[in-house]
């Protein structure tokens, strides 16, 4: 693997940037940026432009790429108060890449069909601080990814790509209704392969 890392940011606020957790209790809220279902339950960002998040020579550079969460964060998004919250089991999923299985060695494609999504991460949701309305993720709740899973993906055909990243309960596979959690940040780290 290179030793070069690119950072991807995925900010819930860059979709829609209402605080009111109304506004994300009565349905998904679509922008020209993403859609945002509710209470949070699933992140759409359209046309996340990889060529120019990872610069253009390095994009060009390689066909196949890693990636893994780094840190989550996640604001409230509301007044209430919170105090009976508990810590909710989570599973965060991504799709949206054409997610491979490389071999070890030396990456070559081992399967030749794509993943519709993968498992970035899977733990616990925490409990949130008792705090006024956040207008983006700059506090909250963070969490580190202690032993991230990376995954490889081909170069898509186009620069630009639709990232999904669903929230649900790790048992049923069902969405999560997280009531009280506000906007999210994703941070993910990006290699060439």
């Amino acid at each position: 693997m290179s030793v070069e890392v690119r950072i991807l940011s995925l900010n819930t606020y860059d979709i829609n940037i209402s605080t009111s957790a109304v506004d994300y209790s009565i349905g998904d809220l679509t922008t020209s940026n993403g859609t945002v279902g509710g209470n949070f339950n699933f992140m759409s960002w359209r046309d996340v432009n990889l060529k120019t998040i990872l610069g253009e020579s390095y994009y060009n550079k390689y066909n196949k790429f890693s990636i893994k969460m780094l840190q989550c964060l996640v604001g409230d998004l509301t007044y209430t108060d919170i105090s009976s919250q508990t810590d909710l089991p989570v599973e965060f999923n991504l799709e949206g890449l054409p997610f491979k299985n490389y071999n070890s060695t030396p990456y070559r494609l081992s399967n030749i069909n794509s993943t519709v999504n993968v498992t970035i991460h899977t733990g616990l949701l925490s409990k949130l601080p008792s705090m006024s309305t956040l207008s983006s993720v700059v506090s909250g709740t963070k969490f580190t990814v202690e032993d991230p899973l990376t995954y490889f993906f081909a170069k898509p055909t186009a620069d630009t790509v639709n990232l999904t990243i669903r929230c649900v309960n790790p048992s049923t596979k069902q969405y999560l209704n997280a009531l009280g959690y506000g906007h999210f940040r994703f941070i993910f780290e990006i290699r060439g392969v």
